[in-house]
Formats: C-alpha cells, sequence, structure tokens
C-alpha cells in the first residue's frame, strides 16, 4: 500500500486531481492522509502481577492461572470467560482479571 501512496503523491505533485489519483489508485482518502501516531504511550491499565482473595490475602498470577486451569481440567468442561471467572470467584477469589486465555486443549495466551 506504501508504494500505492508514493505512486499517489507523484502524480498529484505532478498537477493530477488528487480524487481523481486515489480513485484510480483505489485508495481510500482516509489510507492517503493517515499519519502513524508519534511517541505513543502504552494506553490502558497496567499489567497487574498479584490478585486479591476474599481473606485479604495476595495470590500471583501463576497462582490464578493454576486454579483455573484446575477448573478448565475436569471432564467435559468447555467454560467460556464469564463461567470460569465465576467458578473463580465462588472458591476464594474477590477478582478475577484476565491473567491468561487457557483453551481446553491446554494451549495458553497471555492477555
Amino acid at each position: 500500500m506504501e508504494e500505492k501512496i508514493k505512486l499517489a503523491r507523484e502524480f498529484i505533485e505532478g498537477g493530477h486531481p488528487q480524487d481523481t489519483v486515489l480513485r484510480h489508485l483505489m485508495i481510500p482518502r482516509s489510507t492517503y492522509y493517515y499519519k502513524p501516531p508519534q511517541d505513543i504511550k502504552s494506553k490502558g491499565r497496567p499489567v497487574s502481577s498479584h490478585t486479591m482473595k476474599k481473606d485479604q490475602t495476595w495470590a500471583t498470577n501463576e497462582e490464578v492461572i493454576s486454579d483455573i486451569k484446575e477448573i478448565l481440567s475436569e471432564e467435559f468442561v468447555d467454560y467460556g470467560y464469564l463461567k470460569t471467572t465465576h467458578a473463580h470467584q465462588t472458591t476464594v477469589w474477590v477478582y478475577y482479571k484476565s491473567k491468561e486465555s487457557i483453551s481446553a486443549d491446554g494451549r495458553e495466551q497471555i492477555t
């Protein structure tokens, strides 16, 4: 796409109408005018390393993940996020943040 945009700039600087050049090269105007953001700082909440239990003690992410794996390791369990969260919260946990996505076949993906 960058090559198309460079080519479009050449034609536009050469005196051709911008809308015609962009239409013939099939480049949306938003793509032509897009400029990547400069100096972006990370957005959102920082990644947590601990979670508070009901007894006001802290547990590491590894403990939380191992408990979730235990819940999902039962036979015929194919829980999604909400059911897993509920099952986890009803045991000893107060708050569950997205620590790790664990599929039924054991693949893991940290989120």
